[in-house]
């Protein structure tokens, strides 16, 4: 098995990625997100160009007040890494910006999503252990 150094993010990443839009409702991200036992989505535009993230950090406002779609609570800086990416670099990024889970783009567009469950495979697996 290669080490990770040599592990590409396309190699490890989940995919299909489900996105959803800014305009989508707060109430369908969260249903979303508990229903497919996701963390964060990321949101596209209308050509599928990323432009932020919801996460389930950023709906817990939503339990307290008026807000009524995603764009009112997404994340518009995003950390993305780009599927030919070494895994290696990645995981080095998600640790020095605190994050769990980045998109993983090409070019603009969203192909996949790298988390932390993803790179504890990669190391399982290193260690001869199964991945399912």
């Amino acid at each position: 098995m290669p080490h990770v150094v040599n592990v590409k993010v396309a190699e490890i990443m989940s995919r299909p990625v489900i996105t959803v839009k800014a305009d989508t409702t707060i109430r369908e991200a969260a249903r979303l997100l508990v229903e497919l036992g996701f963390s964060a989505l990321p949101v596209t535009d209308a050509y599928e160009v990323l432009v932020g993230i919801v996460s389930e950090d950023d709906l817990v406002p939503a339990a307290a007040g008026s807000l009524k779609t995603v764009a009112e609570v997404m994340t518009r800086k995003v950390l993305t890494v780009s599927a030919a990416s070494q895994v290696s670099r990645a995981a080095r990024m998600m640790l020095d910006e605190g994050v769990k889970r980045v998109p993983v783009v090409q070019g603009r567009r969203v192909v996949g999503m790298l988390s932390r469950r993803d790179l504890a495979k990669v190391i399982a697996r290193r260690d001869g252990m199964s991945t399912t």
